[in-house]
């Protein structure tokens, strides 16, 4: 069960790189490579993989629009880099040697932490800080202690959800090859691309339902 724990692989001024971090800087530079092979000749005229490319993006765009009509674009660059990010490290999984780095606990709190600075700032950013926090405090003042715990509670549940989800999915895997190696992976591997994809959809929604309630306009 080693695959499942984080582990230091070097140290830099003192400072710990474990495994999760390794994984993360893989991943980071995958996309960073695909963005860079699918941008580098875009054209008029589109081949395939550009078609492919916009179909993406214009998805993307949709799904954010859909939530923020009008405003939503602004959103995009955030909530699609996010959504396409949580989705790989869910499935980093399946490739050999590697493993989810939202599987560690980690890694899920620093994504809800980003989510949580993101909604604020964008809710400031909208609103001004005195009309931004004055909605604490509506309808009752006495509100404001339940919405504070309200706000502290999403990023706890959003680091939470998607560690839990991806943990035991990649637990129920090695299980199962031990019991079953020939017999298991394909299915499993079927049931990883479909939870991965369902958890980082949700993880989505959830930041894209927050920024847009942060920065609703209460004229």
């Amino acid at each position: 069960m080693e695959h499942i724990g984080a582990t230091v692989v070097f140290s830099v001024a003192g400072i710990p790189v474990t495994t999760t971090v390794v994984y993360t800087w893989i991943i980071i530079a995958f996309l960073s490579l695909l963005t860079i092979v699918f941008t580098r000749n875009l054209t008029a005229a589109p081949d395939k993989a550009q078609n492919a490319l916009e179909l993406i993006v214009e998805a993307l765009v949709g799904f954010v629009e859909d939530s923020m009509p009008g405003r939503g674009r602004a959103f995009v660059p955030l909530i699609g880099t996010m959504g396409i990010f949580i989705l790989v490290a869910n499935l980093a999984g399946l490739v050999p040697g590697m493993k989810a780095p939202t599987s560690d606990l980690s890694t899920t709190i620093a994504l809800a932490l980003i989510v949580f600075v993101s909604v604020h700032s964008f809710g400031i950013r909208r609103k001004g800080i005195v009309k931004y926090l004055k909605h604490y405090i509506e309808p009752f003042p006495l509100l404001l202690p339940i919405n504070i715990i309200e706000e502290l509670s999403r990023p706890i549940s959003l680091s939470l959800r998607l560690f839990g989800n991806i943990l035991g999915e990649e637990i129920l895997i090695l299980i199962l090859l031990m019991v079953a190696p020939l017999i298991v992976p394909i299915p499993v591997m079927a049931l990883s691309i479909l939870t991965g994809s369902i958890q980082a959809f949700i993880f989505t929604l959830l930041a894209l339902s927050y920024i847009t309630e942060a920065t609703e306009g209460h004229e």
